[in-house]
C-alpha cells in the first residue's frame, strides 16, 4: 500500500512534465557539457525516476536510487531501479562518474544527516566526479509561496495546489531545517568539493560540484 507522502507527491506532476521539467534544471546545471553517453550515473531520491526516464536516449547508465520501493514501481520506462538509503549507500568505493540529486536533500532529517550523505557520494564517486544538485532555495519567493500554502486558503484552489500542501506537512520540519542550514550548507561545500557551478534561481538553488580527493 502506498504511503500517503508517497501517493501526494505522485499527484503533483505528471511524468512526462516532471521529466522535462528534471531535464532543463541538468541543462542548467551543464550536466549535458560535463557528462559523456557511457557514464555510469545515480539518480538519487530519484523518485518515480522521471529523470532518467527522460536520459533514456543520451544517458542510458543511469541507476535509480530511492528508499521508496512505492514510488520507484511506478514509473514502467525508468530502468535500473534499486531501493537504497542515502546514508549508507550499497555500491563501491570510485565507482560512479556522477550523481544527480533533485530535490532529495531536504528530505533528509538533519545537518548531520546531509553532510553523511555527501561523504557517501565522495566515496562512490570517481576522481574528478560531478554531483548535480537542484534543491529548494532560501529564497522570498519560496517563503512567500510556502506561508500562503500554509496560512491561507490558497492550497483549497486547485488539485496541484491541495497535494503541495499535503506534502509539505508531511516534510515540513525536513524542509524547513534544510532551509535554514543552506549557508551552513555551502560553507562546508566549498571546504569538502570544488563548486563548478553555484545559482540560485527564484526558488530552486542549483550546484555543480566536483570531487576532490582530499
Amino acid at each position: 500500500m502506498m504511503k500517503k507522502w508517497d501517493s501526494n507527491f505522485v499527484n503533483l506532476d505528471s511524468i512526462d512534465f516532471s521529466s522535462k521539467k528534471n531535464l532543463g534544471r541538468l541543462q542548467k546545471l551543464k550536466f549535458f557539457d560535463l557528462t559523456n553517453q557511457d557514464d555510469l550515473i545515480l539518480d538519487l531520491f530519484c523518485g518515480r525516476g522521471d529523470t532518467s526516464y527522460g536520459l533514456n536516449n543520451c544517458r542510458p547508465k543511469v541507476i535509480n536510487g530511492d528508499l521508496s520501493f512505492n514510488l520507484l514501481k511506478i514509473n514502467k520506462h525508468a530502468k535500473n531501479k534499486i531501493q537504497l538509503n542515502a546514508l549508507l549507500l550499497p555500491f563501491k568505493n570510485n565507482q560512479f562518474n556522477a550523481v544527480i540529486i533533485q530535490g532529495g536533500l531536504h528530505h533528509l532529517d538533519s545537518f548531520d544527516q546531509v553532510t553523511i550523505c555527501f561523504n557517501e557520494l565522495k566515496r562512490i564517486l570517481k576522481s574528478n566526479g560531478y554531483v548535480f544538485i537542484s534543491e529548494p532555495g532560501n529564497t522570498l519567493v519560496l517563503k512567500l509561496w510556502l506561508f500562503l500554502i500554509k496560512r491561507t486558503n490558497l492550497w483549497k484552489l486547485s488539485p496541484y495546489s491541495r497535494n503541495w500542501h499535503s506534502v509539505y506537512r508531511e516534510e515540513e520540519k525536513a524542509h524547513s531545517l534544510y532551509l535554514e542550514n543552506v549557508n551552513n550548507l555551502i560553507t562546508y561545500l566549498k571546504k569538502n568539493w570544488v563548486i563548478e557551478f553555484h545559482k540560485v534561481g527564484l526558488v530552486t538553488e542549483f550546484l555543480t560540484l566536483k570531487n576532490i580527493v582530499m
